[in-house]
Formats: C-alpha cells, sequence, structure tokens
C-alpha cells in the first residue's frame, strides 16, 4: 500500500533531504515547496524513513485533500476524513492549523473549526466523543490551508526529528542537528573521510558524522517513541518494527570502533570542547573523534592530517566586529589551503558580506552558495575548494 506523506524541512534545504529520502525509499511524485517535501511511498518503509533520515524535522500521513475557500469549505472537508482509524475511543487529539496566503479567516479559526468537525464526525459514527487536549494529544492532526488546498495529515513525528536528546553541553550558537547532517550531506561526507571541523563549538557536527561512521539512527536519542504512534493500532506494527531497529543500534553505540579515529574537532575554547567531548560520549561516538584546541586562523599548525571535507560552522559577528570576522574567515580560508589543494569546505555564516569580500581574496574556489534559514536567522550555506 502507497500512501502519500509530507516532511517538513530547513527552508533552502529541501533538494538535499529529497536526495536523502530517494537514498532511503523509492519515492514517487516528489514535490518540492519552501519548507516542504510532499511525496508518496509504501507504507511499509515508513518505519525506514523516519528511523534513518538525518534531515528532516517532521513527517506527515497526509489523509485527505481539498479545495477549500472558506471555513465551511474546511468543516466540511475534515467531517469526510476517516480520523476514527488513527483516533481510538477515549484517545485525546488536537488539531494544529496552518495557512498560507490571504484568507478572511485565522489559523485559529481553522482549528476550531476542524477541531469541531473531527468531534461530529465521531458522534455522527455513534463513536464516543474524543476529548480535546491541546497541550498532550495522543494524536495530533495538522489541518494546512495553503492558499485553496487544504490537507489534512496525521503528525507521525510530533516532535520535531532534530531534537536528538544527545546534546548535554548546549552551546550558545549550536547548529541544528539536521542542518548539520546536510551540510555533511553537501560536503559528500562518506564513513572513510577524514572529516575536520575547526570551530566544532559544542560538536554537532563531528557527532552527527559520528552517527553516520557507526551506522547509529539519529531516532535513537528522540523521545517521539515515548509519546506517539504506538498508541494507535492501526500503525503499531510500523512503530514496533522502528523499535526493533533502535535496539539494534544500542548494540553498535556500546560498541567501540576499531578504526583509527577520522574526525577532528578543533575550538580556540577549551570550554567549548570540554563540551563537545560531553555531547560526543552522551552520543556514544567519542570514539570516532579527536579533540584538539587550536585555532582554526592557523589550522596548518595543528592538524596533520590531511582532512578530505571541512564541515564547520563559524561565529557569525554577533559578538565580534566585522574587521575581527573578516580576519578569522580570511586565515580559516588561507590556512586550509596550506594543507592542500582539492579540500571541500562547507561552512554557514549570516555574515554574507564578509563571507563574499573573503572569497573575493582568497584563491579558493566557490562551488555552490544555499540560501538557508537557521531558525529564524537568514544563512548561507557555502561549499568551496580549496
Amino acid at each position: 500500500m502507497k500512501v502519500k506523506l509530507y516532511a517538513t524541512v530547513d527552508p533552502g534545504l529541501e533538494h538535499v533531504v529529497l536526495e536523502e529520502l530517494a537514498e532511503i525509499a523509492p519515492l514517487e511524485r516528489a514535490v518540492v515547496a519552501p519548507g516542504r517535501l510532499y511525496f508518496t511511498a509504501p507504507l511499509e518503509l515508513l518505519p525506514k524513513i523516519i528511523t534513518w533520515s538525518r534531515t528532516v524535522n517532521k513527517l506527515y500521513l497526509v489523509l485527505s485533500e481539498e479545495e477549500a475557500s472558506n471555513l465551511e469549505d474546511i468543516y466540511r472537508a475534515v467531517k469526510n476524513t476517516p480520523i476514527e482509524q488513527y483516533l481510538e475511543p477515549n484517545q485525546s487529539f488536537a488539531v494544529r492549523a496552518s495557512r498560507l496566503g490571504e484568507h478572511s479567516f485565522t489559523s485559529i479559526d481553522i482549528a476550531r473549526v476542524a477541531g469541531q468537525a473531527v468531534i461530529d464526525r465521531f458522534l455522527s459514527l455513534g463513536l464516543p466523543r474524543p476529548p480535546v487536549n491541546l497541550d498532550n494529544p495522543d494524536v495530533e492532526i495538522a489541518c494546512e490551508l495553503r492558499y485553496s488546498h487544504l490537507i489534512v495529515s496525521l503528525n507521525l513525528t510530533r516532535e520535531s526529528l532534530h531534537k536528538r536528546g544527545y546534546r548535554i553541553y548546549n552551546h550558545v550558537a549550536a547548529l541544528k542537528t539536521t542542518i548539520a547532517a546536510a551540510m555533511l550531506r553537501l560536503a559528500r561526507f562518506r564513513p572513510e573521510h577524514v572529516l575536520l571541523d575547526p570551530m566544532c563549538g559544542g560538536g554537532t557536527i563531528v557527532t552527527e558524522a559520528g552517527l553516520i561512521r557507526k551506522n547509529i539512527p539519529p531516532v535513537l536519542y528522540g523521545r517521539y517513541l515515548e509519546l506517539r504512534l504506538r498508541k494507535i493500532t492501526s500503525l503499531r506494527s510500523l512503530w514496533e518494527a522502528i523499535a526493533e531497529e533502535v535496539d539494534r543500534a544500542k548494540e553498535r553505540v556500546l560498541g567501540k570502533i576499531s578504526s583509527e579515529k577520522k574526525s577532528i574537532c578543533m575550538d580556540i575554547s577549551p570550554k567549548h570542547l570540554e563540551g563537545a567531548i560531553l555531547n560526543a560520549r552522551s552520543a556514544g561516538v567519542d570514539d570516532t573523534v579527536r579533540f584538539v584546541v587550536g585555532d582554526a586562523k592557523r589550522i596548518d599548525q595543528y592538524v596533520g592530517d590531511v582532512p578530505d571535507v571541512v564541515v564547520t560552522n563559524p561565529p557569525y559577528g554577533h559578538r565580534m566586529h566585522r574587521h575581527r570576522l573578516d580576519e578569522l574567515y580570511y586565515h580559516f580560508l588561507t590556512s586550509l589551503s596550506k594543507l592542500g589543494r582539492g579540500i571541500v569546505a562547507v561552512f554557514i555564516t549570516s555574515a554574507v558580506d564578509v563571507a563574499e569580500r573573503v572569497l573575493e581574496n582568497t584563491d579558493v574556489e566557490l562551488l555552490k552558495r544555499i540560501y538557508v534559514l537557521h531558525g529564524t536567522l537568514p544563512s548561507y550555506i557555502y561549499v568551496v575548494r580549496t
């Protein structure tokens, strides 16, 4: 059985996520929209998608799609949707509504009308009235109105999958895990590669790389398995399959890899480096990383190995003057060039003026520039080659 799904993703990285999902499972009729991916996939592959995707934030199962121009249309569409297949008697629910475009009503109005439609459907079928719980529902129903197109869906993941759960030390400018994973993909990182993060902060990038090296699914550290769809009988077997995948992954975390450490996590701050160690250890991948206190402006003086790829999240300038950022970015790239030619480096920054100016004044080749939103902060990911 094939089902229609959509994933929420970090805006700007839609095609990176699509590439990852296509590697995990065969997709059909994939459509890219800002911050969204719509596609069809076999229902039995849902556990694989949720278990192994490192770049998806949330995943939704589409229950119905209708054209809707007013609240009456929305009520009718939701009431005709077979919610009872997923919401059992006495289980609580909540409707989360969103909209895109100009309308004479609000998202709150959509949620109110859709919630009433769910209740009225149950009563019309002779079923008990389902309780509403807006804070911690058993089942979360999403109603997304994009202009005049209404999508009613089931939230399969509840909390965003970027909340891995391994982070003990919270760096003030921590990189979102899904963006870190996407940057590794942009660098074409592979488990056998030597990876360098010369401004590693709390170690998110090397920790995500460690999960890839040890073939550990990111959901191992998520909370959604304790909260979500195991409560829904019609989908319970799928989530039992996820639990089995996670149990097998736990054995890999307990075991240490025998190969030499491949990631180099470097930071000028001993405090941040200690935090990176704690985070990598919490994820069970500290055995895949070498930690170095060092200055990113003089990489060649601290790193003996020539890295295959460099992925990093440098300071953006909120607490640093622009001329100091110019100096940092310039010496970071020039010292990296001293290590060797042909090294691919990926970095993210909101200090776009600084990055553009520095790139014009170095012999580093710009391969790709991608606009992304890191939270609410407009940024660019740069892919360059020494």
